[in-house]
């Protein structure tokens, strides 16, 4: 795996589905298979460039938009739904005859993940969580469904709006120029000049109670479970027992990392990736 960044460019993919559109970031690389990256709540599909530039020469990588996150559209009713997240991630893999491909998900885009395992049956190849779970427990669903009724914030202008970003949980190691990166493409303005977040709040709401023991059951791909060493978001004991409730899996923890491994150490959560991904591959 090369130790630069690829010089391929993402460009914006976007996919009907019914009325709506879903966006993604399409790395077109070379490489014979696909990565399709999901992210977390309150989050995009921009979280993902710098470990994907490391991984797009060898691959075609692709970073979804969940339904009212970035550039794809909200839902104007509000009626966010981990089915309805599902079921988006599900038609996007068939509208683009991914096959073979490997699903990563960081967060509740875990969640969204195991969800879809059943329905992209031999679709998947793959299966990544990246501090995930195989449950949202009662305390974590009031708690984001608490915050998905805050209005989201308003500010004058873009100054205001990059300084009062945040991520959440606010834990993180990432370098400066990431953390930028991400900023940019977490805000946007409005029609009336105003800047807010790229996403609807609202969507935080779909973090309901639910198990995914019967999802995990079903899983016959290789599995991947990656953990940020200092993350306060799932715990080494946590992690241990989700490797056991999952066939074929695999743990690993990132040294230096908090939950959003991604952010904080690309580098070697891109390569830990590929050559989970390598070995994969093998007969």
């Amino acid at each position: 795996m090369p130790e630069h960044s690829s010089s391929i460019e993402p460009v914006s993919l976007y996919v009907p589905h019914g009325e709506r559109r879903l966006h993604l970031l399409d790395w077109a690389g070379d490489g014979q298979s696909t990565i399709l990256f999901v992210h977390g709540g309150c989050a995009n599909a921009h979280w993902w460039c710098h470990s994907a530039r490391l991984l797009a020469g060898r691959y075609r990588v692709l970073a979804l938009d969940l339904s009212g996150h970035g550039e794809s559209d909200t839902l104007p009713d509000g009626a966010y739904s981990l089915e309805g997240h599902r079921d988006d991630l599900v038609h996007v893999a068939r509208s683009l005859d991914l096959r073979g491909f490997a699903l990563v998900g960081h967060s509740f885009g875990g969640f969204v993940s195991l969800a879809a395992v059943p329905e992209l049956g031999d679709r998947l190849g793959t299966l990544t969580l990246v501090d995930s779970r195989g449950h949202i427990r009662p305390r974590a669903a009031r708690y984001l469904t608490a915050l998905g009724k805050f209005p989201n914030p308003i500010y004058a202008n873009r100054d205001d709006a990059l300084r009062a970003f945040q991520l959440l949980p606010r834990d993180s190691a990432a370098p400066a120029e990431v953390l930028s990166h991400v900023a940019r493409h977490s805000i946007r303005r409005a029609v009336d000049g105003t800047w807010s977040l790229a996403f609807d709040r609202r969507a935080l709401r779909a973090a309901t109670v639910r198990e995914f023991a019967a999802e995990m059951s079903q899983l016959r791909q290789p599995t991947l479970l990656v953990r940020g060493a200092a993350s306060g978001a799932l715990s080494a004991r946590a992690l241990a027992q989700l490797a056991d409730e999952i066939p074929h899996a695999e743990a690993i923890e990132i040294d230096g990392a908090h939950h959003h491994v991604m952010l904080d150490r690309p580098g070697p959560f891109a390569r830990a990736l590929d050559s989970f991904l390598l070995r994969a591959a093998r007969p």
